[in-house]
């Protein structure tokens, strides 16, 4: 039975009340029935009167990084952190699954963990063994404060057709998705499970020296890291020749507060840093590629902003012309 880490950051402060649903997440870790599971908790520079609290609650590995001041509050860091600590030590070097969950998102079932391993066995059966580099499902988010206890809404709907020699077509189907079709912007990340292998070919393609300083996840984007890793991750998919597996099945449960990251990324989008969060993710992905292909990526990244006008057709609209444009400048991308 193959190991799986699952790699939970938190930080938790006596405001923001991580605590109070840290222990829920733990929980729904804990019932699951896949039997080689490793926790890793990754303390991002809580309070010092929290970070006792965190280590008696968590009855598995925790590791401390300590924040700077002017740092923002975001996981990425954290997460990459986590990444780099399974990959330099001896106790984590069965690990051959990564993923991860929030401290106050939970897991949907007692099921979710193996739910997904079982993706990757079936993929391997179409691609080759261990040729299936990431999984991903679908995911609910929901919310139980006073104002919206029924808030409880499905996200996503992949639904790919599984075929030989269909290896590129699905890669490329999955990024028009992100693009495109994801409700909201959204990537459902926190349902991938990724292959420890192709994490390390990330690694080796983005030339970086560790993952706490830079990356899986970039820290200098203080939204769509998650989209952006995403990407980072199909597209050496498609170069290593990996497969990737779907689903509409339900594997996580996100939760909607006042604290949440969904909630900081609408005040992100209301300013210029999703400007710049555009720019970089854009140079990032098309570096080789000319000035129109960067700026129609620009564009399509920056059109996301406007659904939280509540405009969602007039985003959708704006989407679909960005990539009809942008697949017949480069036609491998088509559908």
């Amino acid at each position: 039975m193959k190991k799986v880490a699952i790699i939970i950051p938190i930080h938790a402060t006596k405001k923001n009340n991580r605590l109070k649903y840290f222990n829920e997440t733990l929980n729904s870790v804990k019932i699951q029935d896949y039997p080689n599971l490793v926790t890793l908790v990754v303390d991002d520079g809580s309070e010092d009167k929290v970070k006792n609290t965190i280590k008696k609650m968590s009855d598995t590995k925790v590791i401390r990084r300590e924040k700077s001041a002017n740092e923002l509050n975001t996981a990425s860091i954290a997460q990459n952190y986590g990444i780099d600590y399974i990959f330099s030590s001896s106790k984590f070097n069965d690990v051959e699954y990564i993923t991860f969950l929030h401290s106050d998102d939970m897991l949907f079932s007692n099921t979710s963990i193996s739910d997904r391993i079982n993706l990757f066995k079936r993929g391997d059966k179409i691609y080759g063994k261990q040729k299936t580099g990431l999984v991903f499902t679908d995911m609910i988010r929901f919310s139980n404060n006073k104002k919206n206890k029924k808030l409880v809404k499905r996200d996503y709907s992949y639904k790919m057709t599984l075929a030989d020699n269909q290896l590129v077509n699905d890669i490329q189907r999955i990024r028009r998705n992100i693009w495109v079709k994801s409700r909201k912007g959204i990537v459902p990340y926190l349902t991938q499970v990724y292959r420890k292998k192709i994490l390390i070919e990330v690694h080796k393609n983005l030339g970086y020296n560790n993952y706490s300083k830079y990356g899986f996840f970039d820290s200098q984007l203080n939204t769509a890291e998650d989209k952006e890793a995403a990407l980072q991750c199909l597209k050496t998919c498609e170069l290593k020749q990996y497969g990737i597996i779907t689903s509409n099945m339900i594997t996580v449960m996100y939760r909607v507060h006042k604290n949440s990251s969904s909630w900081f990324t609408k005040k992100i989008l209301k300013n210029k840093v999703r400007e710049k969060n555009g720019k970089r993710i854009a140079n990032r992905h098309l570096s080789n590629h000319n000035k129109i292909k960067k700026e129609l990526l620009y564009r399509e990244r920056l059109s996301r902003g406007w659904i939280y006008n509540g405009n969602q057709n007039l985003l959708k609209k704006s989407l679909e012309y960005a990539w009809n444009i942008y697949s017949k400048i480069n036609p491998k991308l088509s559908i």
